[in-house]
């Protein structure tokens, strides 16, 4: 046999018996690699996954900006910083002691035709005096309103008249003058028939107007007696 035969065929033995010896060896060593390499794998369980990172939740939109409310319109300013002030009343008629300019009422005497076939208008005079001593100019009064007032036992009634003349005249500045009037024939009418209040008491009421720039009125009163009744 070549030499390399031998070598080859010695090779091929030390091989048969290397395989048969570790054969065994593999047995052995199986059984205890498998026990504990079981429980070692038992043991290592893979690791679990992670929960995947929870998503941060999203920002929350900041809310949008509330939107300021429109300045409320300032309220239409007034006609200036002191309101328009209610008008000035009229003037009110003044009585006979507080204008410079007096009225007086001195004397009446009425009477009523209560006749058969008599009208049963009153009739009559009374008297005024003017005092004109504290102006500067004339003043002229004209008698817009002559009143007579009837008060019988128990009841009353008014009496109207236009008189004659209708007006003081013209009072020059710083004078005095006294006129006597009348009742207007046909111009009286009253609330009642006069010669219901014979010997009744009668009240005078005159007012006056002047010629004035304010148009002042003036009054006066006067009891003027007893009602005489004229009868057949």
């Amino acid at each position: 046999m070549s030499l390399r035969n031998t070598l080859l065929a010695s090779a091929l033995l030390s091989s048969f018996f290397s395989f048969a010896c570790g054969s065994d060896d593999s047995s052995g060593g199986s059984g205890g690699t498998s026990t504990g390499g079981s429980s070692g794998a038992g043991g290592s369980g893979g690791s679990s996954a992670s929960g995947g990172s929870g998503g941060s939740g999203g920002s929350s939109a900041s809310g949008g900006t509330a939107g300021s409310g429109g300045t409320a319109g300032s309220g239409g300013s007034g006609g200036g910083p002191v309101d328009g002030g209610a008008g000035s009343g009229g003037s009110s008629g003044s009585d006979a002691g507080t204008s410079t300019f007096k009225v007086d009422l001195t004397q009446a005497a009425f009477s009523a035709d209560c006749t058969s076939g008599g009208s049963g208008e009153i009739d009559g005079t009374f008297d005024a005096s003017y005092d004109n001593t504290g102006n500067a100019s004339s003043v002229t009064g004209t008698l817009t309103n002559v009143e007579l007032t009837l008060a019988g036992s128990a009841k009353t009634m008014k009496w109207t008249f236009q008189p004659a003349p209708v007006d003081s005249g013209s009072v020059a500045a710083g004078a005095t003058s006294q006129v006597t009037y009348a009742p207007q024939a046909s111009t009286g009418s009253g609330s009642d028939n006069p010669c219901g209040f014979c010997n009744g008491d009668v009240t005078l009421k005159v007012t006056w107007t002047l010629d004035d720039t304010a148009k002042t009125q003036l009054t006066d009163t006067l009891a003027s007696g007893k009602l005489a009744c004229k009868v057949n």
